[in-house]
């Protein structure tokens, strides 16, 4: 884990949204659903609830949580399946790799976008 940054994006949760955070709020909720369909959703509920935030920064997944403990714990249990459900797919059809970031932010909820549910 890198050091802790201050800086953030935070996904807004308008009833207009420009096309970019669509694009963005799509993305999240294709990270979630791949995310459910590997460690199913009951998981997802148990690890992800309380305080944990996704956001994306072009092409790098943010995972906002309240304290170190925990950013260090969803990295080693979740930390491979995040990277894998985070995959980008270029215009060449391949997938590439998302930059995974964990941060701590004591406030953690207020932050991003609560781990959306899944689309049902």
């Amino acid at each position: 884990m890198g050091s802790v940054e201050t800086r953030h994006t935070t996904l807004r949760t308008n009833t207009v949204e420009s096309g970019a955070e669509r694009d963005a709020s799509s993305a999240l909720d294709q990270i979630r659903r791949k995310l459910s369909d590997e460690v199913g959703e009951e998981r997802i509920r148990k690890f992800f609830a309380d305080g944990t935030a996704l956001s994306l920064d072009g092409e790098r997944l943010d995972v906002t949580v309240p304290s170190k403990f925990l950013a260090d714990y969803l990295d080693r249990r979740f930390g491979a399946a995040l990277r894998r459900a985070a995959q980008v797919t270029g215009g060449d059809g391949q997938a590439r790799p998302m930059m995974l970031r964990f941060r701590v932010e004591e406030h953690a909820g207020a932050v991003g976008a609560p781990l959306p549910a899944a689309p049902t």
